[in-house]
Order: C-alpha cells, then structure tokens, then sequence
C-alpha cells in the first residue's frame, strides 16, 4: 500500500463554533518578534484571551468524512479547565473515529488506518497549506 492511500485515512479532533464554522488555528505569540506559535489542539478553544469558544467537538477524516459533533455543555464545565473538562466529548470523537476506522479497514486489503493521536490537530492542519476543505 502506498503512502498516498494512507494519507487519504488520517483523522483528527476539530471545533466547531456556535455558528457551525470551523476556527483558524491560534496563534500564541512567544515574545521573540516571530510570527508566534501556531495551535490546532481543541483545548485552547476556550473563548479565553480573546480566542473563539468551541460549541462542539467533532472527528474529521483527511478523505472528508465527518463524525457527529459533540455538543460541549459550557454550563457544567464552568471555570475548569477546558482541555480537561472537555475530555468526554474528545472521547466519544475517538470512539467514532475508531467505528470509521473499523469500517475502512474492513473494506481494504491492507489497513490503512492509523491511530488517533488524543491530542491531534484539526484535520486542517495534516492538510499541506493548512486546506483541504
């Protein structure tokens, strides 16, 4: 199997905001005079510092399927922190994405699937130039 074809298979976690929109990355600036640090990772997605807060989280695949958005409940999780608090919507997007996963590899002869990393960028970002949808 060629690495193409794997590359077609690879998923994330990604937010979702109130308006169904899918937020740029975040950029943490680390005082050097550069262009700052560049962040996918669903957790900073907190509408704190003036960064856009996730409605929802959802599983996103490289081939452009996506799984069911998992509505985050901005009431319960209060004040705690958000990548923490957050974590039972970040797991049932690894249980959908393995179901996916599952099914892809059931339908090759090969399977193509790697494993989810918890803590992976937005699909946005495995894509070169950061597009791809």
């Amino acid at each position: 199997m060629t690495e193409e074809f794997r590359a077609s298979y690879e998923g994330a976690v990604e937010v979702v905001l109130a308006d169904g929109s899918v937020p740029a990355s975040v950029s943490f600036d680390a005082g050097s005079g550069t262009a700052g640090h560049q962040v996918w990772q669903w957790g900073v997605y907190d509408g704190r510092l003036r960064i856009p807060r996730a409605a929802a989280l959802r599983v996103v695949c490289s081939c452009g399927w996506k799984g069911p958005e998992q509505e985050l409940g901005w009431e319960a999780i209060g004040g705690r922190d958000f990548a923490e608090a957050g974590d039972g919507q970040a797991d049932a997007c690894e249980r959908a994405w393995d179901a996916q996963a599952a099914g892809v590899e059931a339908s090759t002869t090969s399977p193509p699937i790697r494993h989810l990393p918890h803590s992976a960028p937005s699909a946005e970002s495995r894509w070169p130039g950061g597009e791809g949808r």
